[in-house]
């Protein structure tokens, strides 16, 4: 995908099992993301989850039932945009232009049985493809403004972090030298 604040796990369509499905999105960034998800099916379809604020670099599982046994045709719009923790998501939303929302559109897979219709919908390379909506670059780091809360929360390793870290790189190095030499001082 070509996303550069989240990612969405599964990447084309979507599968339901016992009328139900599962959609991941992936906080790519070091920023607070509101999400959107809107349906072209609000009859047939309930998305539990649909709006929320994905942490940094967290992961929001979004719960969608199916009403009908067999799943019908439906697309899923996630739309995020990079959010202060303390606004409102709805008026996040309104107040960004189009540029800094970022889009991604999943469709669900049909289930008809085995007739020919399904086959079809299922072998097609351009019914299956999902593409990004917009391609827009992220502004760059020092044109954004960071709040001093989200300062706070970033990661700071202390000295204990980094001797653990240096000392699992040593034995790593160690293992790796005494298999590609080991036996050839025997």
């Amino acid at each position: 995908m070509y996303n550069f604040h989240f990612v969405v796990n599964p990447k084309e369509k979507i599968q339901f099992s016992n009328q139900k499905a599962q959609i991941q999105i992936q906080n790519i960034t070091r920023y607070h993301l509101a999400f959107k998800i809107r349906t072209t099916n609000n009859v047939d379809f309930k998305v539990i989850g649909n709006k929320g604020i994905l942490n940094p670099m967290t992961t929001n599982i979004i719960q969608i039932i199916s009403n009908k046994e067999n799943i019908v045709k439906a697309k899923f719009q996630i739309m995020t945009v990079i959010i202060n923790p303390n606004d409102n998501i709805d008026t996040a939303f309104s107040r960004a232009n189009s540029e800094q929302i970022q889009m991604e559109t999943l469709k669900t897979k049909p289930t008809f049985g085995e007739d020919t219709q399904s086959l079809i919908s299922d072998t097609s390379f351009f019914k299956s493809t999902a593409a990004p909506r917009q391609i827009v670059p992220l502004p760059h780091i020092d044109q954004i403004q960071v709040s001093t809360n989200e300062k706070k929360d970033e990661f700071q390793p202390t000295i204990l972090h980094l001797l653990f870290v240096g000392a699992a790189c040593l034995l790593i190095g160690y293992f790796t030298h005494m298999f590609k030499y080991g036996n050839k001082n025997c």
